[in-house]
C-alpha cells in the first residue's frame, strides 16, 4: 500500500508555491535516482517547497504519485506521428518514395523525443529503474500508453513493405525503439565513448541519418535525396 499522508485541512499552507507539475517533476527526479521505496513523501515535499498535505491533496498516496509521475513522463515523450500517418495512409502508402519519407519522419520525431533535450535527463533513468524493478504502474501504463503506440508504429512498418507479416513488422518496431533506447538508457556509459556527445547536433543528426538508412535498406525503400550523401561524421 502506498504511504498515506495527512488530511487535515489546516495542514495546507495557502502560500505554498508548488503546483501539481512541480510536485511531479520533483518527485520524478527523486524516484529516478532512488526508486519508489527509496523516497519518502516528506523528502518530496521538502524538495518541492510544499508541505505534505499538498501532496495528499493532489495525489492521495505515494503509490498514486509514482503512477502519475510515470504517466506524466510518458505523455511528455509520447510520439503521435504514427497515428497521424495511419489516419492518412491513402496519401503515402502506394508510393515507395512517400513511404520512405514516412519512415524518416518517424525516426526524426523519436530522436527529438528520446534524446535529453528538451526533456530532463532523469526521464531515461526513471524508465530504466522502472524496467529493472517493475511496479503495478508499469503494467497499467503499458496498456494505456505504450502498447497503443507500439501497435501503431508496427502497422506503419507493415504498410511500408507490402506483404510483411505482423511478426516481422513488430521486429522492425523493436529495431527502431531498441536503437534509440541504447542512447537513452546507456547515457552515462555512452558519454565516455569517442564522438558520442549526445548533446551535439551533429552527433544527433548522424544517428538519425544512420538509423533512417538502416530501416530503409531493410524495408527495400529508396533513399530520399538528403540521405544519399554517404558521409557520416560527428565532431
Amino acid at each position: 500500500m502506498g504511504q498515506r499522508v495527512g488530511t487535515r485541512r489546516n495542514d495546507m499552507d495557502e502560500n505554498i508555491p508548488a503546483t501539481k507539475d512541480i510536485l511531479l517533476e520533483t518527485a520524478g527526479e527523486l524516484f529516478a535516482n532512488a526508486g519508489l521505496e527509496g523516497v519518502s513523501i516528506r523528502k518530496i515535499a521538502q524538495k518541492a517547497g510544499a508541505n505534505i498535505a499538498a501532496i495528499h491533496y493532489h495525489f492521495g498516496s505515494k503509490d498514486n504519485l509514482y503512477l502519475e509521475v510515470v504517466r506524466h513522463v510518458m505523455h511528455r515523450v509520447r510520439c503521435t506521428l504514427a497515428g497521424q500517418y495511419l489516419a492518412d495512409r491513402a496519401a503515402w502508402q502506394d508510393k515507395p518514395s512517400s513511404r520512405a519519407k514516412v519512415i524518416c519522419a518517424l525516426v526524426e520525431e523519436r530522436m527529438v523525443q528520446f534524446f535529453p533535450d528538451p526533456h530532463p535527463g532523469w526521464y531515461g533513468r526513471l524508465f530504466m529503474r522502472m524496467l529493472l524493478n517493475p511496479t503495478p504502474a508499469l503494467g497499467k501504463l503499458a496498456e494505456e500508453i505504450i502498447l497503443p503506440d507500439f501497435e501503431q508504429l508496427t502497422e506503419v512498418f507493415r504498410l511500408c513493405k507490402p506483404g510483411m507479416s505482423l511478426a516481422e513488422a513488430r521486429c522492425w518496431t523493436d529495431t527502431l525503439l531498441g536503437q534509440l533506447g541504447h542512447y537513452v538508457f546507456s547515457a552515462q556509459f555512452v558519454q565516455y565513448m569517442p564522438n558520442q556527445n549526445r548533446q551535439d547536433a551533429d552527433f544527433q543528426n548522424m544517428i538519425s541519418r544512420h538509423l533512417s538508412r538502416l530501416l530503409l535498406k531493410g524495408l527495400d525503400l529508396p533513399l530520399p535525396d538528403f540521405l544519399k550523401d554517404d558521409t557520416l561524421h560527428a565532431k
